[in-house]
């Protein structure tokens, strides 16, 4: 009979154990928040987070990134890790009263960086001074005069920082103070004999001086 508990006895031991186990899988109360593809969390799965942002002062990817940060602390501790920060948030699509938000690309491991897993939050911007490039009149946007020596060099960004100090240099007044690093381009096409090369140019999503997500169309040559 003593034999007989002691062998009952640790059977039920195993099972408690099995369900402590259980028990402390899972974050924020969801089985799974996690992206497939990376097995990184999901912001979009994570329940409970406040994305009605409120005042936010200037519409900056730094505030918005803090803000949300700072309203959702706890529960993004919870769902992802003591860890966590504001600066492993990437802001994107930025307008005066929303913007989305994902993890960054590079330099964290905690948050999906796929904007199939992006939240939309909504604030309200006060004192926006940033730049509108589609709203500046009297923007130079054609016959803009490339380094074509730059724009073929071997970096990342010489195409795009080719055509921005371009712009730039055909627009002293109106962009001074900007930089080509404020500027992000896309659908490039270089030029042809007889034909110009175009580009479609906004303010990066990191940028304090441009906005992003009003873009311009511009023509240029090489020189």
């Amino acid at each position: 009979m003593k034999k007989l508990l002691a062998v009952l006895g640790a059977i039920g031991l195993t099972a408690t154990g099995a369900s402590a186990v259980v028990s402390c899988g899972g974050n924020n109360g969801d089985k799974d928040i996690t992206d497939p593809e990376t097995g990184l969390v999901a912001l979009s799965k994570v329940k409970n987070l406040v994305l009605d942002l409120g005042e936010i002062g200037t519409n900056t990817s730094a505030n918005i990134s803090k803000t949300f940060f700072d309203k959702n602390e706890s529960v993004l501790k919870k769902a992802v890790g003591d860890t966590i920060t504001s600066n492993m948030l990437y802001v994107s699509k930025i307008t005066s009263t929303s913007a989305t938000i994902t993890g960054k690309n590079s330099g964290q491991e905690l948050l999906s960086p796929s904007a199939d897993f992006a939240v939309t939050v909504a604030f309200t911007a006060t004192n926006d001074t940033r730049l509108d490039l589609a709203a500046t009149t009297n923007l130079v946007k054609k016959g803009l005069e490339v380094d074509k020596s730059k724009f073929e060099g071997s970096g990342k960004y010489d195409k795009s920082n080719s055509i921005a100090d371009a712009l730039i240099a055909a627009n002293k007044d109106l962009l001074k103070g900007t930089v080509a690093k404020d500027y992000y381009l896309k659908d490039i096409v270089a030029p042809t004999e007889g034909k110009p090369g175009t580009a479609k140019i906004e303010g990066s999503t990191s940028s304090s001086k441009v906005k992003s997500g009003s873009a311009v169309e511009v023509e240029f040559t090489f020189i």
